[in-house]
């Protein structure tokens, strides 16, 4: 389970904190994590000194908990890898802007070009002229025009326990012999393309890139069964 900034909150140090010792304590702090310059001094400072207090047991806890699960080796190999990753992390990646805002126009340009081949249609005319609008991804528009105005029974699929359901998610869509569905598949991946890659890095307005200038990704150790990196953000 994420919590509002995508982070697992069960891996939190105030969950783990009650979960192993059977308190939560950041609660009983009133600072601005996200502002702690302008907190007060001696708060701050009795704040760090339980957090330290609380992660040092922690680590002990959990350090006996993976010599039990046979897990202290795998544990060991990880942590080598920290120092590294998080230099990594706070080094950070520059954003070529130029190169960015070249694929903004592109992506833009393949945007409009699929949204004009979908308003020539002619089913789709139709439904604008009976509804006032068509919206190819969001909402219901896309999903009434294949069920009642093309009456395409692939819309209509199954689960493994034979419930059934309208869909026209990309594996549905792809398996319908109609223009229509080609297209909304192409302007949900350039449209998603163009909003996560490329605006997330644009300079002063994607959320992605810090004050620096520079994306500084977030590397995951212990993501994978495999044991290579994945990373977010």
């Amino acid at each position: 389970e994420e919590d509002s900034t995508g982070a697992n909150r069960y891996l939190g140090l105030d969950f783990l904190i009650k979960q192993h010792f059977g308190m939560a304590y950041k609660h009983l702090f009133k600072l601005n994590k996200k502002d702690m310059a302008s907190s007060d001094l001696t708060e701050t400072l009795i704040y760090n000194a339980v957090d330290t207090k609380y992660t040092l047991k922690l680590y002990y806890k959990q350090k006996q908990e993976l010599k039990r699960l046979g897990l202290n080796e795998a544990y060991m190999d990880a942590v080598a890898r920290q120092p590294t990753v998080a230099l990594m992390q706070s080094i950070g990646m520059d954003v070529d802007q130029i190169e960015l805002k070249k694929q903004q126009k592109i992506l833009e340009k393949d945007i409009s070009d699929t949204e004009t081949e979908i308003e020539a249609l002619p089913v789709v005319q139709q439904y604008k002229k009976d509804h006032g609008q068509f919206k190819p991804i969001g909402g219901p528009d896309a999903l009434n025009l294949f069920k009642d105005y093309l009456k395409r029974d692939e819309v209509y699929v199954k689960d493994n326990k034979n419930i059934g359901r309208y869909s026209v998610d990309r594996h549905v869509l792809e398996k319908i012999d109609h223009p229509l569905a080609k297209h909304i598949v192409h302007l949900r991946h350039v449209t998603k393309m163009k909003s996560t890659y490329v605006d997330g890095l644009e300079q002063c307005v994607g959320k992605l890139i810090y004050p620096d200038g520079k994306l500084h990704t977030t590397f995951h150790t212990t993501g994978t069964e495999t044991g290579r990196l994945s990373s977010s953000d």
